[in-house]
């Protein structure tokens, strides 16, 4: 195998392994909004207002892109409504 070949046969790879890792990393993203919102939907009223949120809240962090985390989201809009009760 000549040097050219070596080095487009490890940039095909490393091209493979990145996207391999996305996937992995999306489908662990995605089982973690499942997990939260199978948690979270159980909560009251009165226990969403004690954290912080209201249950749009869920629905719009959940709808976002992968590019955030869905706990990093609840926590900004939690941040922001703070002190509005």
């Amino acid at each position: 195998m000549t040097s050219a070949n070596r080095a487009s046969y490890y940039f095909g790879s490393a091209i493979l392994v990145q996207f391999a890792d996305r996937c992995i990393a999306i489908a662990s993203e995605m089982r973690i909004r499942r997990d939260i919102k199978r948690s979270l939907g159980k909560l009251s009223d009165q226990e969403w207002q004690d954290i912080g949120l209201i249950r749009h809240d869920l629905e719009a962090a959940c709808s976002k892109g992968f590019s955030q985390t869905v706990a990093s989201e609840l926590e900004t809009a939690a941040r922001c409504r703070s002190g509005n009760w």
